[in-house]
């Protein structure tokens, strides 16, 4: 099959491929991605503060899939407004796209990060809406995705920072209430800001324990965010239900159980995708490993065209 090129509102990469938020924070990160078959490096999620993340082991991967409780870790933004436009050089000097993804805790704040991300030259900006990992004093925080209000004001306060015009991605979460789905769909779309999506984050609140009943992470009790092999059924059926939803001018980026080039043909094939996103598979041998993009590319290249 002939490999994919994204293009959406100004944005445009070839391949139609590129990591997923989680991994990458700093710029030895992109100097490492730089040299993989993406054509897009996706730094982030960033914050305005510092964070250490959560502590223990926060990620785990197995057969069916990976649970992570990561907690955003990052540096915070005096860091990235100091090396955002270098990442960017890295990244151009390798013929890729610059995406940076951030996640606010208050409205104003995603209004103010993607404005510090596009001013230091990023190419586009993802809004993370779906993070399940944030815990506060032992309380998990809510997930934006899931209030129609909180996330129209988050959006509100990007259009008021950066314009309209600019690549804005808003990531979200899995919706197993379609009508839910349909409510969130309205709000991006009224926004007027919005040029794709990325669906789906991880799902929340997974578990599992090892054979001496020890938890496979440490943080919330063992509870975090369920991703790899075993969510690419939801997620394809998430990205079908928001293609069927949105106007044909915002895109979809899709994520969740890619490993391989099979999968990344579903994605296109169902979904009817602009791109794809992968993390777990590139996590799978407990590092990142850029060679799993040039695999599945490969294997995607290799597929008959009626795949």
């Amino acid at each position: 099959m002939e490999i994919p090129s994204a293009k959406f509102g100004a944005l445009e990469y070839t391949p139609a491929l590129s990591n997923g938020a989680g991994m990458i924070k700093k710029l030895e990160d992109v100097r490492e991605m730089a040299l993989s078959a993406a054509g897009a490096i996706v730094v982030g999620s960033i914050t305005l503060k510092d964070r250490p993340g959560n502590t223990g082991n926060t990620f785990w991967v197995g057969q069916t899939g990976s649970i992570n409780s990561l907690g955003i870790p990052n540096p915070g933004k005096e860091y990235y407004r100091q090396n955002i436009h270098l990442m960017v050089g890295v990244a151009h000097a390798h013929g890729k796209k610059l995406i940076v993804n951030v996640a606010g805790f208050q409205p104003n704040e995603f209004g103010e990060l993607a404005l510090l991300a596009f001013d230091c030259g990023a190419d586009a900006v993802e809004l993370n809406f779906g993070c399940p990992n944030i815990w506060d004093d032992g309380t998990q925080k809510g997930i934006i995705s899931f209030y129609p209000d909180v996330l129209g004001e988050s959006l509100e306060a990007v259009r008021r920072a950066v314009g309209v015009g600019s690549n804005i991605i808003a990531k979200v979460s899995p919706f197993s209430n379609p009508i839910q789905l349909k409510e969130i769909g309205g709000v991006i779309v009224s926004s007027g800001i919005v040029s794709a999506i990325t669906a789906i984050n991880t799902f929340p609140n997974a578990y599992g324990e090892y054979e001496n009943g020890r938890p496979v992470i440490d943080p919330g009790g063992g509870l975090g965010g369920f991703a790899g092999a075993g969510l690419k059924h939801i997620a394809l059926g998430q990205v079908k239900q928001w293609r069927a939803l949105l106007p044909p001018e915002i895109a979809i980026i899709g994520v969740g159980g890619i490993s391989r080039g099979k999968d990344m043909a579903e994605y296109f094939r169902h979904g009817k995708v602009a791109a794809v996103q992968v993390v777990t598979a590139l996590l799978r041998k407990g590092h990142m490993d850029p060679n799993a993009l040039s695999t599945i590319l490969m294997e995607y290249a290799e597929l008959p065209d009626a795949a």
